[in-house]
């Protein structure tokens, strides 16, 4: 699981609304990249009581043209298949999941209970938890053994 250096994390530090900093990704030779791009955001939130919730996206993404009301009754068409393929593209620069949470030393985890990727649900994300400076740290390695990174700073209120 990635170290992300800083100091261990208490359940009263971690509770609280976070927004995202940086989402980094170092692959084994220590090439940097940054998966929804450098300007992503996203917002971590962390209850009292033990649930969870995370949202991260590109903030760049295009819009897709259309508003809630309109999926509707949408039926097959060319102008849905553009739609369909838009909302493809624009679905690979999002990920959302929610559930429950638990420190373990210098791991939070978190037991998914809805995702956006539907093969999270039921499993449990490991996360490496540190604080630094004030920004909150989550590291881990994903399947390809690369380092992530994402660091938050408390939402202002």
């Amino acid at each position: 699981m990635g170290n992300t250096g800083g100091t261990v994390v208490s359940m009263a530090e971690l509770v609280g609304v976070w927004t995202l900093v940086s989402f980094e990704r170092r692959s084994s030779n220590g090439d940097l990249s940054h998966p929804f791009g450098t300007s992503a955001v996203g917002q971590l939130i962390y209850d009292p009581s033990g649930r969870m919730s995370a949202a991260l996206m590109a903030q760049d993404r295009p819009l897709l043209g259309m508003l809630p009301e309109s999926v509707k009754g949408m039926r097959p068409s060319f102008k849905s298949l553009k739609v369909i393929a838009r909302v493809f593209k624009a679905s690979m620069l999002f990920s959302s999941y929610a559930g429950r949470y638990r420190l373990e030393g210098d791991t939070v985890v978190h037991q998914v209970e809805v995702s956006s990727l539907v093969d999270w649900v039921g499993t449990e994300l490991r996360r490496h938890v540190s604080m630094d400076n004030g920004q909150l740290a989550l590291g881990f390695t994903d399947a390809l053994g690369n380092q992530v990174t994402l660091r938050w700073k408390r939402a202002l209120e």
